[in-house]
C-alpha cells in the first residue's frame, strides 16, 4: 500500500513537471505565478543554486519525483504476480498523470 501512495504522489510531481515546461506553462492555472521560479524557460537562468541544484519548481518536482520512485521501490512488495502489479502501476501512474496534467492543472 505504501508502494501504491508514493508512486501515486511520483506521477503527480510528474504532472506538474511537465506543465511547468515549455508553453504549456501558459495554458495551466500557474500561468500568473512568478515565472523565475515556476516556468522552466526562466527559472533555469535566474533561479538560486544550491551546490550547482537549481532551486525552482521544476526542478525540485523532479527531484520529488525520482525520491518517491526510489522509495517506491525500496517499500515494494508483491501484491499480485510482478506483472500483474507492474501492469496495475503503470496504469495507476498514467490515471494520475493525466489527472493532474490535463484536469487539475491546466486552465479550464
Amino acid at each position: 500500500m505504501i508502494t501504491l501512495i508514493l508512486w501515486i504522489l511520483a506521477a503527480a510531481a510528474n504532472g506538474v513537471m511537465d506543465c511547468l515546461e515549455n508553453e504549456n506553462f501558459f495554458e495551466s492555472i500557474l500561468k500568473n505565478k512568478k515565472q523565475s521560479f515556476w516556468y522552466k524557460r526562466e527559472s533555469w537562468k535566474s533561479g538560486t543554486k544550491i551546490f550547482g541544484y537549481h532551486i525552482d519548481m521544476w526542478h525540485l518536482s523532479k527531484s520529488t519525483m525520482i525520491i518517491l520512485v526510489a522509495a517506491a521501490i525500496v517499500f515494494y512488495k508483491p501484491v499480485f504476480a510482478w506483472w500483474i502489479d507492474f501492469l496495475i502501476l503503470g496504469a495507476v501512474w498514467n490515471i494520475v498523470f493525466v489527472l493532474v496534467y490535463h484536469k487539475i492543472l491546466k486552465v479550464k
